[in-house]
């Protein structure tokens, strides 16, 4: 047996041997912290922008020449960012990239001013 391929073998079940350990020390150190999640309350409410006249698309439109991988560059175009876009001193303002409606929405988070705060959609 060749030492080198003996000593490469170990090495690597150690190795495995370590991840494991850490990763289920580290999932054990996660779910104790997960407990803070009781101390808040969470409401869901629907994120869109003005789309009542406008046609869904799943495929978008791109230049030819890259028309082999459309499909792809249609699932990475969305976004979402929570910003103080009216600086009111709180992150409670909703920028939305939507390119199945091909538009762009800031809307306000902050739902115990108003239902809906405000709310504008730029459409290309």
């Amino acid at each position: 047996m060749n030492p080198k391929s003996h000593f490469k073998r170990t090495i690597k079940k150690y190795i495995s041997i370590v991840i494991v350990v850490t990763l289920f020390f580290s999932m054990h150190i996660l779910d104790s912290k997960g407990e803070a999640k009781e101390n808040f309350d969470f409401d869901e409410y629907a994120i869109s922008g003005n789309i009542k006249d406008k046609e869904e698309r799943m495929i978008r439109e791109v230049n030819p020449s890259y028309e082999k991988i459309k499909s792809w560059i249609s699932s990475v175009g969305a976004g979402i960012a929570i910003n103080d876009i009216n600086n009111d001193g709180l992150s409670d303002d909703i920028c939305l990239v939507d390119p199945r409606y091909n538009n762009v929405t800031i809307q306000s988070a902050n739902v115990s001013v108003k239902p809906c705060g405000y709310s504008l959609t730029l459409t290309f």
